[in-house]
């Protein structure tokens, strides 16, 4: 059994009512450009059209824009695809804060954003998020560890001892929520513990 000397009791994963929103538009992209560039040579002036040097330098300022917009949008890929398997806090496109697990990426409209499973009062949801409204990543296990406080549970301990005992609550051991129970042993209040693998059945 562990040593549960000291044990730190904390609920971690409270999400902020962050009702902040961002708004599409306030930059300039490539297709932006374009159309300007576009624009200005269908209504130059046929007796004095645009020099070749303004025009190739104004491609040469597409052209850069492009490969720049295309790096980011590989960074931001390669961003998103680290989150898989986190839990994390973040805000939807409506400003709402969510908690949940990542279970993928998509790429949608050029972005890449995460896919994000979580749990509301109606059932379970999903939503597509933007890599920049990650609010925090959580400690492995922390949303899962928290559905089971309150819980009767059968588990293993370290030492391999099958223990039934109740979530009092949870602590973080080296970036990884556990559960803390309460259990009986020779008639003593006993605490342990446990990981998540480590627990073999809810009883209730």
């Amino acid at each position: 059994m562990a040593d549960t000397t000291g044990i730190n009791v904390n609920t971690f994963g409270a999400a902020s009512n962050n009702t902040s929103r961002t708004h599409k538009g306030d930059n300039l992209d490539k297709d932006d450009f374009l159309k300007l560039l576009v624009t200005q040579l269908q209504y130059q002036d046929p007796l004095n059209p645009m020099d070749d040097t303004d025009f190739i330098a104004q491609t040469a300022q597409f052209t850069a824009l492009e490969q720049m917009q295309n790096l980011n949008n590989t960074t931001l890929l390669g961003q998103a695809t680290n989150f898989i398997g986190k839990d994390i806090e973040a805000t939807d496109e409506n400003g709402v804060a969510v908690a949940g697990t990542v279970t993928g990426v998509k790429v949608s409209e050029g972005k890449a954003r995460i896919v994000v499973a979580y749990q509301t009062g109606s059932g379970a949801a999903e939503a597509e998020i933007e890599v920049a409204k990650v609010t925090n990543v959580l400690p492995t296990n922390t949303l899962a560890a928290q559905t089971l406080v309150g819980s009767k549970v059968e588990a293993v301990t370290d030492a391999g001892e099958n223990i039934t005992g109740t979530v009092i609550g949870i602590t973080l051991v080296n970036n990884e929520t556990k559960l803390v129970l309460t259990y009986q042993k020779d008639d003593t209040d006993t605490r342990a513990i446990v990981g998540i693998g480590q627990v073999t059945k809810i009883v209730s």
